[in-house]
This record gives C-alpha cells, sequence and structure tokens, in this order.
C-alpha cells in the first residue's frame, strides 16, 4: 500500500516546508555536480554539504566582492533605491538572475521528468545547501528504476527583484508544487506525494559571473 501525505516530494519539499531526506552515506553517483571555486571548474559536492539539517553558516552566505562572504565592508545600505543606485551593475543583471531561478525550477522538473541532473546542477553554486538537497532529493526517489508521476513544480510569480550587493541579486518569488506518486518498474505506486501550497522562497543569486549562480536559498518570512 503507498504511504498517503508522504512529504518528502519531487518538488522542494526541504524547502517548502523544512523536510529533506537524509542522505547521508550518499554514494558518488548520487552527489550532483555544482560549481565552487574556480566557478568554470564544478567539483563535486562533499557528504557533508548534503546533510538536509544544514544550514548555511555566515561564512557561507553571499557577499560583497573583496570581502569576506557575509561580512559587509560597509554598513549595509537600506532601501531599494539606494540599493539601485549603489550597485547598478547589478541591476543590469537583474534578468538574467530572474531567469536563473526559472531555470532551477525547470531543472528540477526535468530531472524528475528524466533523471538527469545536469541543466539544474550548471544554475547551483556549491554554497546552497538547499538546492542540492533538492537535486539528491529527486535522485532517491527514482532509484531502483522509479518514476515519479505529477508532483511538478510551478513558478507563481516573480515577487521582488533587487541587488542586495554588487555581486548578488535578491529574487523571491511564489512557487508551489501538484500532488504525485512515485511508482515502481512494474507501475505500482509506492508512495503518494502531497503537494504543496504557493510558498514565497527567496533566492540569492551570484550575478558576477556567466552564467549567473544560485548561492543561497530561504523561505521567506511575512
Amino acid at each position: 500500500m503507498p504511504r498517503r501525505g508522504y512529504r518528502a516530494t519531487a518538488a522542494i519539499t526541504a524547502v517548502f516546508v523544512g523536510l529533506g531526506l537524509a542522505v547521508a552515506g550518499c554514494d558518488g553517483h548520487s552527489k550532483p555536480f555544482v560549481a565552487s571555486e574556480p566557478p568554470q571548474t564544478p567539483a563535486p559536492v562533499t557528504s557533508a554539504s548534503l546533510s538536509p539539517s544544514a544550514t548555511p553558516s555566515p561564512s557561507d552566505s553571499p557577499g560583497p566582492r573583496g570581502g569576506s562572504p557575509g561580512s559587509p565592508t560597509s554598513s549595509p545600505i537600506v532601501g531599494i533605491s539606494a540599493l539601485n543606485s549603489a550597485y547598478p551593475s547589478a541591476v543590469a543583471a537583474e534578468p538574467a538572475a530572474i531567469q536563473v531561478v526559472r531555470d532551477f525550477f525547470d531543472g528540477i522538473n526535468h530531472e524528475a521528468e528524466t533523471g538527469d541532473e545536469a541543466s539544474v546542477s550548471k544554475v547551483i553554486y556549491s554554497s546552497c545547501t538547499r538546492c542540492i538537497d533538492e537535486v539528491v532529493n529527486v535522485k532517491k526517489l527514482l532509484d531502483k528504476g522509479h518514476q515519479i508521476r505529477g508532483n511538478r513544480l510551478h513558478l507563481i510569480s516573480v515577487d521582488k527583484v533587487v541587488p542586495s550587493y554588487s555581486n548578488i541579486v535578491t529574487v523571491i518569488v511564489t512557487g508551489e508544487s501538484d500532488i504525485g506518486e512515485q511508482v515502481d518498474s512494474s507501475g505500482q505506486v509506492t508512495q503518494e506525494l502531497a503537494s504543496e501550497p504557493p510558498t514565497q522562497l527567496d533566492f540569492e543569486v551570484l550575478v558576477d559571473r556567466t552564467p549567473p549562480l544560485i548561492a543561497q536559498l530561504n523561505v521567506t518570512t511575512n
């Protein structure tokens, strides 16, 4: 019998509801390859960074170029107009940052449909542990020949786009996921995958490289 209401969906469950599948002990085949320094040479992510309970520390957070990540070299700038004036190069990169977020949604859906994580991994920076968790969650649901029916992510709206630093654009969106099923190779339903209601998500996008990369992902609190 399928386990009804199971919350480990192929969507961004770790982000939507603060949960994730246990990934300790994943073998090398199940680890996504994402960009790290230098960004042009992707490297495998270690098991430690795949822990669903991991919370990015201040040293992992994006920050101004030329200073330590997450440690601004000057006082924070308040107000969208002031930020736009201070970081014109980041403002110019806002359309590319929005596209990267769309590519993340499309990439997770593509992985769920095909098992191919290459497209979503190309838009993730190694500091985005929640992004990496989602890639691994999908791979675990597809393990041993399983397939996912439904349970697709939808980007409902782009709610706010603003530069945070000269090299960071914050993109806040609302997303949701459909109800779905995990089925085995014989077509039998093994799990029912719960839908997730509209939820606001905060993407921090590095825009000082081509293509931009998602450095951090969080649920926003209103």
